[in-house]
């Protein structure tokens, strides 16, 4: 590949990946304090109206649980808030999680349809090994170069935007909480 291009190439994902992670530490606070709204006082005063902060409306389990009827609310609520802490939601978009509105990586809201049919694909087999939804949901967290999804908000997915470290930064109850998410995710 020319040098020009490659060069090009790695500034848009760089792009990319830091507006990902902004928009984490924006919905996130990087674990500080839940995002916070303006909400205008009905009240005018001189110098405009008040603007006092509110906190938006919780996320319901039972958005989850209607589409995800196979898992407890409690592994939902365990998987919802691993994929937050870890930051998946910059980079992720999934429909039950409002948080969820990434920007760069592949629209997980029905991820495991997609998997189960992306598994038995002739292109899927040519360089990812797995044979279940579990085992493909794994590799995409630990071996993210092994398949790249088709489709992103860009077109297709760039390589090494997904952090290739989770093996060591993620506990095997939190990869569990995950992949029952995802699993879930129809």
């Amino acid at each position: 590949m020319n040098p020009s291009v490659r060069h090009k190439k790695f500034l848009k994902v760089t792009v990319l990946a830091s507006l990902a992670l902004l928009l984490v530490v924006l919905t996130t606070g990087c674990g500080k304090n839940p995002p916070v709204s303006a909400k205008t006082n009905a009240t005018p005063t001189p110098g405009g109206p008040i603007m006092e902060p509110t906190l938006p409306p919780a996320p319901t389990i039972a958005a989850l649980t209607a589409s995800a009827p196979t898992i407890s609310a409690e592994r939902l609520a365990a998987g919802k808030k691993v994929l937050i802490t870890m930051g998946c939601i910059g980079c992720h978009t999934i429909d039950t999680i409002p948080e969820a509105l990434g920007i760069v990586g592949p629209n997980l809201t029905h991820i495991a349809t997609r998997a189960a049919d992306t598994i038995t694909t002739d292109l899927y087999k040519s360089t990812g090994t797995a044979t279940t939804v579990s085992e493909y949901l794994q590799e995409s967290v630990f071996s993210p170069s092994s398949y790249l999804s088709l489709v992103c908000p860009t077109g297709p997915c760039p390589d090494f935007v997904m952090p290739r470290d989770f093996k060591t930064r993620i506990s095997a109850d939190d990869l569990t909480a995950i992949l029952d998410l995802l699993s879930s995710l129809k």
